[in-house]
């Protein structure tokens, strides 16, 4: 049940971040987004739905991490292109943040389970920090391809991060990061 109701706070979570990419988007000055909220447009198969399935069976229920769809945001209508765009991006990653701060305050307030508050953290955590990584869907790949990787394509193939993620698991990399973001997570709440 617990595992069932993170993988659901991920996808929720996931949906919020690419809503409110789309927001600041759109009060940056691409006027040509849909503010409606229609949370299934947010939704990407393969990011929010497959790769948190296949991560969470092959790490045997230690990680969990997505990505929404990618929605066309166009850069041009945008004032200050290089600042807009790492905002949009930045308010990407500080929503998992901010959800990870939201549970750790429900936590102290006990309305939740202390073992399944642990989880919630984790799980936004976890969010927040592969949205840091430098690696095509993440948000921090768009931030750091404004000023270092224009000229690398390759890093933007979904099948690439994905090997990447592979030799992590294979170096059992995940094992040392869920311990991590579990000892983080169990220290927040206290």
């Amino acid at each position: 049940m617990v595992l069932i109701l993170a993988f659901l706070v991920l996808v929720f979570s996931v949906i919020i971040s690419g809503y409110l990419k789309t927001v600041l988007g759109y009060f940056l000055g691409d006027k040509n987004l849909n503010l409606e909220f229609k949370p299934l447009k947010y939704i990407d198969f393969f990011g929010t739905i497959l790769i948190p399935v296949i991560v969470f069976f092959i790490s045997k229920g230690i990680i969990f991490f997505g990505y929404p769809k990618k929605y066309n945001i166009n850069y041009y209508h945008f004032k200050k292109p290089k600042r807009d765009i790492f905002f949009v991006n930045l308010i990407s990653v500080l929503v998992y943040l901010f959800f990870a701060v939201i549970f750790v305050f429900i936590s102290k307030i006990r309305f939740i389970p202390k073992d399944l508050s642990i989880v919630l953290i984790a799980v936004n955590l976890s969010l927040f920090l592969f949205n840091l990584l430098p690696l095509y869907p993440f948000s921090c790949f768009e931030i750091v391809n404004l000023f270092v990787l224009s000229k690398v394509v390759f890093l933007k193939d979904k099948l690439t991060s994905f090997l990447f993620f592979l030799i992590l698991l294979y170096f059992n990399f995940f094992s040392f990061y869920s311990r991590f973001l579990i000892n983080i997570s169990t220290f927040l709440v206290g």
